[in-house]
């Protein structure tokens, strides 16, 4: 939980220096949970398309990412738990802040890139 947390961090961070009069944390959240569900529908598609199986990965896809929104909406939003979150890692020097930025951006890259890199390969769309 502790990378997740990270994530979001980093997430919420980010989205608190682009623009301070929106609301980070709604968009940190977002953000997170477009990352795990472009994962979790590559996943999908590899099961939805094996001999034998008989279930549409697209709503299987839809279903987990309902699932994480509500999930992360409950980690982070509610009861303000995402100040904890930010008041945990807000004491990072600055070598570890870099460091996390890096991270925070190789996940976005490969959480937003591998699924149509996936679908161009395998020869079916995302759509």
């Amino acid at each position: 939980m502790s990378l997740y947390n990270y994530l979001y961090y980093h997430y919420y961070l980010l989205f608190y220096k682009w623009r301070k009069d929106d609301i980070p944390e709604w968009n940190a959240v977002f953000a997170l949970s477009i990352f795990l569900i472009a994962n979790i529908f590559i996943l999908a598609f590899l099961l939805g398309h094996r001999p034998g199986n008989n279930f549409d990965p697209k709503i299987v896809g839809g279903i987990f990412g309902f699932l994480i929104i509500l999930l992360n909406y409950i980690i982070y939003i509610r009861n303000d738990n995402y100040k904890l979150v930010a008041k945990r890692f807000n004491q990072r020097t600055k070598t570890e802040e870099k460091a996390g930025i890096a991270i925070v951006i190789l996940c976005t890259i490969e959480g937003f890139l591998l699924p149509f890199i996936f679908a161009y390969t395998h020869g079916f769309g995302l759509y």
